[in-house]
C-alpha cells in the first residue's frame, strides 16, 4: 500500500511539473506575442499618423532658419539642426560628423570634417573642442591646432581673447576623483601657466574681461587677476553664458542658481538683476544685440525667448525655435521646426 502511494505521488508530483513547466511556456510564447502584437501597432502609429498642432498641421523637419525676433518671417537656409554661432559675417554650425559656415547669401561650405564641437567663434578664429583637448582653426577652416594637448587630462570651458585663451583643465581618475584647475596660454608666445586655482569642483562658463577672469565655481561667482593671479568671491550666482558689454563697461549672464537675466558693472563692482524667470526655468546659452538692447536664450527643455533688456518685455516665438542667434539688430537665427503642409 505504501508502495503504491509513494509511486502514485512520485507520479503525480511529475504530472504537476510537467503542468508547471507547459503553463510557464505557453505563457512565455503569449507574452513574445503579445509584445510582437504591440510593435507592430506602435510601427503602424509612427508611420501611418500626422502630429498635428492647434490648427490641423503637423510638425515635420528641423531647419536652420532666420527670423524676426518675434518668430515671423521666417526664411529657411538649411536643411538639418546644428549648434548655431555668429561672427558678424558667417553663421558657423557643427552637425554629427562636420562643421559648416553658411554665408549671408546662403553659400554652404564644408570646412571640418573631424567631428569637432564648436565652442565659440570670433571674427577670425573657431575655438573647437574635440578628443578631449582644445582645438583652434582659421574661419575657413584652415591651420587647425591642438592647444591643450593633454595626456592624461581633458579640457573643459574655455574662452579666447585677442591675446589669451583660457580653460579649464581636468585630471583623475572616477575612483580617485578629479582635479580642477584653469590655465592660461599666452597667444603671443604659446607659452601656458596656471592661474593659481584648483578644485575638486568643475568650473563653469568664463569670461575674460580687461585682465579680470570672471568664471563660477563650487557655487560661487568668482574674480581672478591674471596678473597678481587674486582670487575674490564676488557672489554666490552661477554664471552662464557671459556676454560683455563695453560701451557700458558689464558683463551680461544668465544665474542658474537662481534663475535670472543678471549685469556686474566691472567698473563699480554692481550686480543689477534685469529680469526674472519662474523657478526651474533652466536656459545654457544666450545671444546679445550689438546694442546689448535684446538678449534671446536657449536650453536643452525650454523654448527660446527674447527678452528686451531695457524694458523687460518678453517675446513669444511664433515658431518652435531652439539655439537662438542674433544675427542682426532684429533678426535671429535658430533651428526650428518647419511646417508641412506650408501654406501658399
Amino acid at each position: 500500500m505504501s508502495d503504491y502511494i509513494s509511486c502514485f505521488w512520485t507520479d503525480w508530483e511529475n504530472k504537476g511539473a510537467f503542468m508547471k513547466r507547459s503553463i510557464e511556456t505557453c505563457r512565455g510564447q503569449l507574452l513574445k506575442y503579445v509584445y510582437i502584437l504591440l510593435a507592430l501597432a506602435f510601427m503602424h502609429i509612427l508611420t501611418s499618423c500626422e502630429f498635428e498642432d492647434n490648427e490641423g498641421k503637423y510638425w515635420s523637419e528641423n531647419w536652420i532658419a532666420t527670423m524676426n525676433i518675434d518668430g515671423s518671417e521666417v526664411e529657411y537656409l538649411y536643411y538639418g539642426r546644428a549648434d548655431l554661432l555668429y561672427n558678424g559675417e558667417y553663421i558657423i554650425f557643427s552637425t554629427r560628423d562636420s562643421i559648416m559656415t553658411i554665408d549671408r547669401d546662403g553659400t554652404e561650405v564644408v570646412i571640418n570634417r573631424d567631428g569637432f564641437d564648436v565652442k565659440q567663434v570670433t571674427e577670425d578664429k573657431i575655438v573647437l573642442y574635440g578628443a578631449s583637448d582644445i582645438h583652434l582653426m582659421d574661419i575657413d577652416g584652415s591651420n587647425l591646432t591642438n592647444m591643450t594637448n593633454h595626456l592624461n587630462c581633458f579640457a573643459g570651458h574655455s574662452f579666447l581673447s585677442e591675446n589669451y585663451l583660457i580653460y579649464a583643465s581636468g585630471c583623475g581618475d572616477y575612483v580617485e576623483g578629479f582635479e580642477y584647475s584653469l590655465e592660461l596660454i599666452d597667444m603671443k608666445n604659446n607659452e601656458t601657466t596656471s592661474l593659481g586655482i584648483s578644485s575638486s569642483d568643475p568650473f563653469s562658463d568664463l569670461i575674460l574681461v580687461e585682465d579680470e577672469v570672471l568664471v563660477s565655481n563650487s557655487g560661487y561667482l568668482k574674480s581672478i587677476d591674471i596678473s597678481t593671479k587674486d582670487i575674490e568671491v564676488l557672489c554666490d550666482d552661477r554664471m552662464v553664458s557671459p556676454k560683455y558689454d563695453e560701451a557700458n563697461l558689464t558683463v551680461i549672464y544668465y544665474d542658474s542658481h537662481y534663475g535670472r537675466i543678471r549685469s556686474f558693472n566691472t567698473e563699480t563692482r554692481e550686480f543689477n538683476t534685469i529680469y526674472n524667470f519662474n523657478p526651474g526655468v533652466n536656459y545654457s546659452k544666450k545671444s546679445t544685440t550689438s546694442d546689448f538692447e535684446y538678449i534671446a536664450l536657449s536650453g536643452a527643455y525650454e523654448q527660446d525667448t527674447v527678452i528686451n533688456l531695457r524694458t523687460g518685455q518678453r517675446h513669444s516665438l511664433e515658431v518652435y525655435s531652439e539655439g537662438a542667434e542674433f544675427i542682426e539688430d532684429y533678426r535671429i537665427i535658430s533651428t526650428v521646426l518647419r511646417k508641412f503642409p506650408e501654406e501658399d
